[in-house]
């Protein structure tokens, strides 16, 4: 009977009363506009290497945004050369007014951070120590250097001027003479 109804259904042209006997499929008319705006898409993207830049800053995997220092902890701590962080322990400022830059220092000692904070202050400071670049002269000792010049003194430093006066040494002694030998013969 089924079969029959199609049969004729295909043939007649449909009315109002055969709808209802007919199942008909959803029409979704936003199909067709998504398709073309994919296909407008596919033409406006650009090739990976116009948007990819070589020197992007550098983002954090989780947030996807550019790594921010804390200006509070940028002026409270510091790293130093072994890749530790120092802080400077608060004193009252008020009260120090009229000593001296040296003698401030020397009432503010150094403290080493715990190894627990580290991790935070890494997020805090993520460029910290990174700027000046650090230089292996030495397996034991590492020197950083900020705008050229040298700002750790120690072994590796001595044996880095050191090897430098060697070169100076043996630059002057390979430089042949530029007067003549003079000989003087004796009768």
């Amino acid at each position: 009977m089924n079969i029959l109804r199609q049969l004729i259904l295909r043939t007649i042209k449909p009315t109002l009363s055969s709808y209802q006997s007919v199942p008909l499929k959803p029409i979704h008319p936003f199909r067709i506009q998504q398709q073309k705006q994919q296909q407008q898409r596919a033409f406006s993207i650009s090739p990976s290497t116009h948007w990819k830049s070589i020197g992007t800053p550098k983002k954090n995997r989780k947030t996807r945004c550019k790594l921010k220092t804390h200006q509070g902890a940028s002026k409270r701590f510091f790293v130093t050369g072994r890749g530790q962080f120092k802080r400077v322990q608060a004193g009252t400022q008020h009260l120090m007014t009229g000593l001296s830059q040296t003698r401030k220092r020397k009432l503010k000692p150094m403290v080493i951070v715990k190894r627990s904070q580290t991790s935070l202050l890494r997020k805090l400071l993520p460029y910290a120590g990174k700027r000046a670049g650090f230089r292996k002269l030495d397996q034991s000792e590492t020197v950083w250097w900020r705008s050229g010049k040298l700002q750790k003194s120690g072994v590796a430093l001595k044996q880095a001027i050191q090897r430098s006066h060697a070169l100076k040494r043996s630059q002057l002694l390979s430089t042949p003479s530029s007067s003549p030998a003079t000989t003087t013969v004796s009768e």
